[in-house]
Formats: structure tokens, sequence, C-alpha cells
């Protein structure tokens, strides 16, 4: 994500200890989304992603990113980044959650994932629901964070280090879900 992830903590999953973990289920919203992002990121069986963090609502956002922590003011910006992150992964999960859920419940799902997509980079006007989803966010991370003072500290002081931050501009040349677009494809081939 930031410069470190590892999903082998989720990789070998059941359907089941997802869907308890995730909360899947009819009328959800964003919440699989969040509870992915906590569980990826937030875990305490991945410490070697605990790469966000956050000491007040209205603090910068603290993020490991080439080899540093990095202090971003803009921090709308990057939970938005985190969710259409959390989108993404969703896709590698995708096959696991259709063999078990229904077939109009799974479409749900990757509509609402779609539409997470298209608004965190840009492409959509930010819904109030994913506005809902921003605060619950960063709730979750200034709670995580006030639980690893140690941490917080060490990450304050390597931004003082850290050297200037490389900006790598995304390259997207053709969008996922135009046609064409891998995730096009993908949903052409499943017949939805």
């Amino acid at each position: 994500m930031f410069g470190r992830s590892d999903v082998a903590h989720i990789a070998d999953m059941t359907f089941q200890e997802l869907d308890a973990l995730l909360d899947l289920g009819k009328g959800r919203g964003m919440t699989p989304f969040i509870n992915l992002f906590k569980l990826l990121h937030l875990n305490d069986d991945a410490p070697r992603n605990h790469n966000v963090l956050l000491e007040s609502r209205d603090s910068a956002l603290l993020v490991f990113k080439q080899r540093h922590w990095r202090r971003m003011e803009n921090v709308k910006f990057m939970l938005m980044q985190c969710l259409g992150n959390m989108a993404n992964l969703f896709l590698d999960i995708a096959e696991m959650l259709a063999e078990n859920m229904d077939g109009k419940c799974f479409r749900r799902f990757m509509k609402l994932r779609d539409r997470v997509e298209t608004m965190s980079i840009g492409y959509a006007s930010v819904s109030t629901e994913m506005r809902r989803a921003l605060d619950r966010m960063r709730d979750a991370i200034v709670q995580f964070t006030a639980s690893r003072p140690d941490l917080l500290a060490y990450a304050k002081v390597d931004c003082q280090l850290a050297p200037p931050l490389i900006e790598t501009p995304p390259v997207r040349d053709l969008h996922r879900w135009q046609p064409g677009g891998d995730r096009y494809e993908a949903f052409q081939v499943r017949g939805d």
C-alpha cells in the first residue's frame, strides 16, 4: 500500500472467516471495505502493515511511504486512496466471495466496489455514504494510533529525518471499468 504490505494473514481465510470479519451481507454499504482496511492495516497479526497513523481527527496523517514515515496534510485524499486500494483488494478475493454468495448479493457488492473505486480516484462525486466511511476510517486510525505511542513517536522522528518524497504520478491509460479495461473484460467473461 504505502510501501509495505502483506496479505498473508488473510490469503488463506475461508469464506466463513471473511464473512465474520468483514461483515458481509445485504445492506452493509461501505462496512466491508472499512473492515477490510482494519483487517489489513490495523491488525495485531500483521505488524508490518501498521503503516498509517493519525494522532487526532484534526492532525496530519503519517504514512509509511518510500521506506520512511511521511507527514501528509491532505488527510481526505490519503483516506480516499486507502479506500481505493481496499476496492482493488476486493478483486483478489472476489472469486472466493462469488463461490459462496448468491448471485444477486455478489453483484451488489461488485457494483459498490466499482463505485468506491470511481469515487476514490476522482471520477465521480463523493457521496454522503463515502464521507461517512472516511470519518469511520479516520476514527479507527486515531484509536489504533492511541494504542501505539511508541510507533507514533518513532514515526514523528522518522518524518524529520526522511529524504524528500519522490512523487510518482499513477499512469492509467485505460480505466478499468471502461470497455477494454481489465475490470470491464472480467465482467464480460462472467456474463454480468
